[in-house]
C-alpha cells in the first residue's frame, strides 16, 4: 500500500511540475491564442518615435541589447545604460515594461513605460503607450540590426 501511495505522489509531483513548468516557459498565450513573444536576443536600433512629434533622431546613435535573463544594456558612443525589460499578459493585453537604472538621458527615461505590443517579431518590435494624463499616443518600433 504504501509503494503504490508513494507511486502515485511521485507520478503527481511529475506531472503537476512539468504542467507548471510548460505554462511558465512556453510562452503564455496572448489575447488572440498565439504564443506570447519576447525580443529575440541581441541589438535592436530604435527605426521610430513619437511622442507629440516625430522624435526618432533622439535614438539615432543607441543600440539597445536585449538579453535572455531580462536585462537590456542601452549604449551610445559614450556610455551604457543597464536596465531591466519583462513582457507580461496584463487585461488579456501583451505588455512590455522597460526601465533604465541609475542616472540616464533623458531619451531612455522617454522608454521607460508600460507599453503594449501592438507586433513583435524575430526582427521587429512595433510599441505604443497610451499617455495617462491626456490620453494621446506614444508610438516605438524597433528593429534587430
Amino acid at each position: 500500500m504504501k509503494k503504490s501511495i508513494f507511486g502515485l505522489a511521485t507520478f503527481l509531483f511529475v506531472s503537476l511540475s512539468l504542467f507548471v513548468n510548460q505554462g511558465c516557459h512556453n510562452n503564455p498565450s496572448s489575447p488572440n491564442g498565439n504564443p506570447t513573444i519576447t525580443p529575440t536576443t541581441g541589438f535592436w536600433q530604435v527605426t521610430y518615435f513619437f511622442d507629440r512629434k516625430d522624435e526618432t533622431i533622439d535614438y539615432q546613435s543607441y543600440l539597445f541589447d536585449f538579453q535572455n535573463n531580462g536585462v537590456v544594456v542601452a549604449s551610445n558612443s559614450s556610455a551604457n545604460f543597464a536596465g531591466t525589460w519583462r513582457v507580461y499578459m496584463d487585461d488579456g493585453r501583451q505588455k512590455m515594461d522597460l526601465d533604465f537604472a541609475g542616472t540616464h538621458p533623458s531619451a531612455l527615461e522617454e522608454l521607460e513605460d508600460d507599453w503594449n505590443v501592438i507586433e513583435m517579431t524575430d526582427t521587429f518590435m512595433h510599441l505604443e503607450n497610451v499617455s495617462g494624463g491626456d490620453g494621446h499616443v506614444e508610438t516605438l518600433k524597433m528593429e534587430k540590426r
